[in-house]
């Protein structure tokens, strides 16, 4: 049984878990914990340390809360990112700014939807947050790509041209999303009282820096 498999079983119980010295512990319907109990005992055990930690990072998982968070990082990255600009290339600069609002709004929409928070937070732990970050960043690169070259044609009275656009938004917030979730399990783990979403894009810049001119992000310009 897989992490996400042993949540949606919870989830299927209607069983309530919290988190008390560290540890999961039932709460309700006793009986049927216990049941639970002696059917998963096993995958209970091997993942008591990343239920504690999944239970914790939800708990406060409001969007109220994730909207005031998105203008305070947002805020923040902007006044760093104004000593900056002067020495990151304006392709760069550009594509990253994309990246962060595609994110920033995917966080605040979709929150740490529970089964793909239960999945990243697994795969981080078990050593594949480079693989995912990457294939999330490539999938948003070639979104961004795609989204570039559709609003180069401004028809806002056009019903197909509209669709489309935002059709492009929703999947790079999408793939932005995914690869902020990424960051967020990184910088939380192993355990973590409560989610703490001030992580470093550092990661990002260095992976698009790496990767534009094969994913298509340089200007012509530049190129």
């Amino acid at each position: 049984m897989t992490f996400v498999e042993l949540i949606k079983a919870l989830d299927k119980e209607g069983l309530t878990v919290v988190v008390e010295g560290g540890h999961p512990k039932f709460r309700g319907n006793l009986n049927a914990a216990r049941a639970f109990l002696a059917r998963h005992r096993e995958d209970l055990t091997r993942y008591r340390d990343l239920l504690a930690h999944f239970i914790n990072t939800t708990r406060d998982d409001t969007r109220a809360a994730r909207e005031a968070f998105a203008m305070a990082y947002e805020t923040k990255l902007r006044e760093e990112a104004e000593a900056d600009l002067p020495h990151v290339p304006e392709w760069l600069a550009h594509h990253t700014w994309y990246l962060l609002i595609d994110a920033l709004s995917g966080y605040i929409n979709r929150g740490l939807e529970r089964y793909t928070w239960a999945a990243v937070i697994e795969a981080v732990e078990s050593g594949m947050r480079r693989q995912l970050e990457a294939r999330a960043l490539e999938r948003w690169a070639e979104v961004q790509r795609a989204r570039e070259a559709h609003s180069a044609a401004l028809r806002f009275e056009d019903p197909e041209w509209v669709a489309k656009d935002e059709e492009l938004d929703a999947r790079a917030e999408e793939w932005a999303w995914r690869a902020w979730l990424v960051l967020l399990a990184a910088h939380n783990r192993p355990v973590a009282e409560r989610l703490d979403p001030w992580v470093d894009i550092g990661p990002w810049v260095r992976i698009l820096a790496k990767n534009g001119r094969e994913w298509g992000l340089v200007f012509k310009e530049a190129a």
